[in-house]
């Protein structure tokens, strides 16, 4: 009945809530990059030149993929 993407979130126990109004689906998930993003954004931070471009780029690039 629902959509496939909101079946696996259910199935893999990151969907937390999910409530409809007409036609409009709101859902509220765990934050699932947290770690992820925490370590590149603190490396970034604190790093420079290319390092710091690759921490940068990571954290676009995730960005990019889920936006």
């Amino acid at each position: 009945m629902w959509g496939v993407e909101i079946n696996l979130a259910k199935k893999f126990g990151i969907l937390a809530s999910l409530s409809i109004t007409g036609k409009i689906v709101y859902v509220q998930t765990d934050f699932i990059f947290g770690n992820y993003i925490d370590k590149f954004f603190g490396l970034k931070e604190k790093s420079e030149g290319p390092v710091r471009e690759l921490a940068k780029l990571m954290l676009n690039s995730l960005y990019g993929k889920l936006g």
